[in-house]
């Protein structure tokens, strides 16, 4: 159950009572609960996908910073992950004077990273 309460305010401003609206969210929690259980079965395929591809991988936050990457990302740039993760993307994988393009010298033997 949400509750919201308002004041409810005279002319003056004084308050001379409250307005309460009452809704059932029973169907979202459980709604919210089956999606989060679904993702946390998910997470380990997915990451073990992640780390086994072929192409280097790097997931970012939304501020820029890497927060995982895969082998493939590891062996190209000969950073451990160790040291990756919780720094700027644009340290590593871009070209300084474009930001946000993909620098050409982790693209050994024609490899060419795809950062979405």
């Amino acid at each position: 159950m949400s509750v919201s309460i308002s004041p409810i305010k005279n002319r003056e401003g004084r308050i001379i009572g409250a307005s309460t609206i009452a809704r059932d969210i029973t169907a979202e929690v459980a709604g919210r609960r089956q999606a989060e259980e679904k993702i946390s079965l998910c997470r380990p395929i997915c990451e073990e996908l992640d780390r086994s591809l072929p192409d280097p991988l790097v997931t970012i936050s939304a501020n820029g910073k890497i927060t995982d990457v895969n082998e493939a990302t590891i062996k190209i740039t000969g950073v451990s992950r160790e040291q990756l993760i919780g720094t700027d993307f644009s340290n590593y994988f871009t070209e300084p004077e474009g930001p946000g393009t993909v620098t050409s010298r982790f693209s050994p033997e024609g490899l060419s990273p795809t950062i979405f």
